[in-house]
């Protein structure tokens, strides 16, 4: 198996690592404390077309691959970039699938305005769960046994604690809180796949 970038994917990294370099500095990381989020990283790191790295062209993302997301997210990981990047990127490719209410907010999270993070745990076993992101996401995409749901939590279903790393993680209740179907059966289930990546 070939692990080499190939030309383009070289491009696109540097090009990504040239603004997280200037946007992700430890100045930045530091001032983004202790929330760990820095909406400005946000909006410009999907300006960038960073959330859209794994949606289809015809979507508004550039339809690229998995390791394209790796070397995207080894960057991100070496400036320490406050927000959950990596939950944005799937959160878009899992959205683009999910036709008119997912694309809805596809929209708003490619372009930065909205903050769109994963529940990794079925709802429907753990209703709550700690959330990367989860303290500042407007929205968590979370399947709740054979149904695929965008959950949008209030302050009051979130359980935000100081974290030794700053992160912006929080305990959010995914059973109480504002819920717009996504997907139900097998399509919710094969969506929920893409959560970690394994194969429908």
């Amino acid at each position: 198996m070939n692990f080499q970038p190939s030309e383009d994917q070289a491009i696109i990294t540097e090009a990504f690592s040239r603004f997280l370099e200037e946007h992700s500095s430890m100045s930045r990381v530091r001032a983004a404390m202790p929330s760990g989020f820095d909406p400005e990283l946000w909006r410009g790191f999907a300006r960038m077309g960073g959330f859209g790295t794994r949606v289809p062209d015809n979507l508004g993302g550039s339809g690229l691959g998995l390791f394209d997301a790796v070397l995207l997210m080894e960057v991100a990981g070496r400036t320490l970039a406050s927000g959950p990047l990596a939950e944005g990127i799937v959160a878009a490719r899992i959205l683009a699938a999910c036709g008119e209410e997912g694309r809805n907010l596809l929209g708003r999270l490619l372009t930065g305005d909205a903050v769109v993070t994963l529940a990794l745990q079925d709802a429907s076993t753990a209703p709550s769960q700690w959330l990367a992101g989860g303290a500042v996401a407007d929205s968590v995409i979370a399947l709740d046994g054979n149904e695929l749901y965008i959950v949008s939590p209030n302050a009051e279903e979130r359980k935000i604690l100081p974290n030794l790393a700053s992160t912006p993680m929080a305990l959010v209740r995914l059973d109480r809180a504002d819920r717009t179907l996504l997907a139900n059966g097998a399509e919710a289930v094969e969506h929920g796949r893409r959560t970690d990546e394994r194969p429908a």
